[in-house]
């Protein structure tokens, strides 16, 4: 990013664009950026709105998108300039850019489960995709094993070709 989001329309088209919102999203300053949160509309049955809408913020100067848990703006706000003023790590989790791209290829199509070889690589640096390891995908219930952050997003990828195709998906990639 080459100059730096000043204004709320431009934090709120930057996000969006980042994060292929479909959503709008309102935006409220402080010292490092803006901190946000999906519009979501209002449905017809009030048992479908959406719990826990995630924060996100957006650093100004440098294009970083962090996820945050959904909670009050001060005490996210307040943790952040803390990381920022002391060089601790900050809070949530990175979005965009993207720090790691996941390869997953299916290895192994049981009838109760499914197999997947998941190879991640950095993108914050130039190296190949590490040796990997097995995510596996119970099909009744669909739990998977490990559960980190990025084996939650391969499932997930893997679950919504799943649903769109009828099939396991041979390979893919993706970026986190």
């Amino acid at each position: 990013m080459n100059t730096p989001i000043r204004t709320p329309e431009q934090a709120q088209q930057y996000i969006i664009r980042a994060l292929g919102l479909t959503y709008p999203v309102s935006v409220y300053p402080f010292e490092y950026g803006w901190i946000a949160t999906v519009c979501w509309p209002i449905p017809e049955d009030p048992l479908d709105m959406p719990v826990g809408a995630p924060k996100f913020i957006l650093n100004s100067q440098s294009g970083v998108i962090t996820s945050l848990p959904s909670t009050r703006n001060n005490p996210l706000i307040d943790q952040y300039i803390e990381a920022m003023k002391t060089g601790a790590p900050l809070p949530g989790h990175q979005l965009y850019p993207p720090l790691t791209r996941i390869h997953l290829q299916l290895t192994s199509n049981e009838i109760m489960q499914v197999r997947y070889l998941i190879r991640l690589q950095s993108l914050s640096e130039e190296s190949e995709p590490a040796a990997g390891y097995l995510l596996t995908i119970d099909k009744l219930d669909s739990e998977y094993s490990p559960t980190s952050y990025l084996d939650t997003q391969a499932a997930h990828w893997i679950l919504e070709r799943r649903a769109e195709t009828g099939d396991w998906p041979e390979t893919g990639t993706l970026e986190v």
